[in-house]
Order: C-alpha cells, then sequence, then structure tokens
C-alpha cells in the first residue's frame, strides 16, 4: 500500500471534557472542554494519536508483540531493544512514529458534525449552545474528605446531546511498505476506544465508533475487506 485514508464518526454518548485551564474561554469556568477556532465541539489529533496508540499497544500486548514504553525517549524506540542489540522499532512506533522517527500518518482533529450549529455566525454563541456547566470537587486521598476551597466548575459538552464528531487518518507510504496487518492495527484500535478525555472517574468522555470508511491507494474498501483487514490481527472476532 503506498496511501491510506480512514474517516470515522465517533458519538459522544456522555458529557465530554478534553481540555485544561489554560484553554478556558470563559473566566467563570476553571476548564473547557476544547472548541476549534470556529468554535465546535473537537478533539484534538494530538489526543487521539495518543489514544490510538494506547490501544494499539494494549492489543499489541495482548498478542504476545514487544512494544517500547512511551513517553520517555530512552524507553522508546530504537533504544527499547538495545539489550537484544536490536536497532528496530516496535509496530506502534512504525505507525505512530518516536522521537527517532516520524510517523507516516496526520492525525487531524474529530470535529462536531451539526449543521444547525455550524451555521450558527457567532462562535461565543456556539460554543455557549454546547456546553453544559459541571461543578466538581477535590478529594483529599489521604483524608478521604472534600478539600477546603477546592470547589471547581467544567465546561463540559452538553449532556444528552449525542454529537457526533467526524475525523480522519491519512498516511501516504513513500516506500509502499506499509502491510493489511498494520492497518488492521489502526482500526481495532479505533474500534476499542470507549473513552477519551479528562473525568472518566466522573462518567465523562464515554463515546463509540459510529461510522468508517477506508481507502487504499484511493480505493474504497468494502465492508468484507475492512473485516479482513482487522482480522490480519486476530482481533475482530474476539471484539465483536
Amino acid at each position: 500500500m503506498e496511501s491510506i485514508k480512514i474517516e470515522y464518526k465517533w458519538k459522544i454518548r456522555t458529557s465530554l471534557f478534553v481540555g485544561s485551564a489554560s484553554e478556558s474561554s470563559r473566566s467563570d469556568l476553571d476548564g473547557v472542554t476544547y472548541f476549534n477556532n470556529e468554535g465546535l465541539l473537537s478533539i484534538p489529533g494530538t489526543t487521539i494519536k495518543g489514544k490510538l496508540r494506547a490501544e494499539t499497544e494494549k492489543i499489541l500486548r495482548t498478542l504476545g508483540e514487544k512494544t517500547c514504553t512511551p513517553p520517555s525517549p530512552e524507553n522508546m524506540c530504537p533504544h527499547y531493544f538495545k539489550d537484544e542489540n536490536l536497532n528496530t522499532f516496535c509496530p506502534a512506533c512504525k505507525i505512530f512514529g518516536s522521537p527517532w522517527r516520524n510517523s507516516p500518518f496526520r492525525f487531524a482533529e474529530a470535529t462536531l458534525e451539526d449543521r444547525d450549529i455550524e451555521t450558527e455566525k457567532n462562535v461565543q454563541n456556539k460554543i455557549n449552545y454546547q456546553i453544559s456547566v459541571r461543578p466538581g470537587t477535590t478529594i483529599s486521598r489521604k483524608r478521604r474528605v472534600v478539600e477546603e476551597g477546592k470547589l471547581f466548575f467544567l465546561g463540559v459538552s452538553s449532556p444528552g446531546s449525542e454529537f457526533i464528531l467526524k475525523g480522519t487518518i491519512e498516511g501516504v507510504f513513500s516506500n509502499g511498505d506499509f502491510s493489511e496487518s498494520q492497518l488492521g492495527l489502526i482500526l481495532a484500535s479505533l474500534k476499542s476506544v470507549k473513552i477519551i478525555g479528562g473525568g472518566k472517574s466522573r462518567g465523562l468522555g464515554w463515546i463509540g465508533l459510529e461510522g468508517l470508511s477506508v481507502w487504499a491507494d484511493e480505493k474504497v474498501l468494502t465492508v468484507e475487506e475492512i473485516k479482513k483487514a482487522v482480522g490480519e490481527i486476530k482481533v475482530w472476532q474476539r471484539q465483536s
């Protein structure tokens, strides 16, 4: 294969929080989930890449494959295998890259797909429509009680809305050595993602794969061809 393009859709099943206090666009909140420049609910490409890598590593270890242990550079390929005198890269690094190897893929942000919200011209109005304020407190792990002065408020995606986010993954391989099993790893990792972002212990970030389209060398793959690619790593039946 010389090129791959994957389009997928995730349904946000519970409120989503992907962000930090520094990204807050409202001074009355301690943090707001990520919105792109157009004011649409999104998940950054870097977050998606990191999540898919983590899922890929889980799959590989389940299959008995050796993988490096990011994020520390000294624990990543090719240094991870130095005790075995191997100057090589694990399957995860071949897909997602390492400090010594660029990833052949570009992971675009997954963005809200909603015509009614997209037509709203005022960016802040868009954001206000898509978020809900959720209070929280910090618990002292030592004392197991609520810490004083630790009440906070987060702007999360509106609960019950079940927004659909659409994202793309594209890769070009100059030597054409990308295999069907590597494609299967990416597709299986997309399928296995069930939760993303912060606030997992509070029930935030539950998602599900709603749609998937794949092009290999500009040819659309059928459902059977997609299943065959995932079957190459022997996890399709296990996850279905």
